[in-house]
């Protein structure tokens, strides 16, 4: 447990810097992109309960 919380917040600062980093549009863009991650998850998780309710 010792190892994952420092791993944790040195992922969280490196977020925050690389936010900072980011201009607004390319911020905008990279927010449009996890949201299209979100939901190519969304439609994955679709499938899986499509299959899941085949009998």
């Amino acid at each position: 447990m010792d190892g994952i919380l420092p791993r944790i917040w040195d992922f969280t600062c490196g977020f925050e810097i690389l936010l900072v980093e980011f201009q607004e549009t390319e911020f905008l863009e990279f927010l449009e992109f996890l949201e299209f991650l979100e939901f190519l998850e969304f439609l994955e998780f679709l499938e899986f309960r499509r299959r899941d309710l085949k009998f």
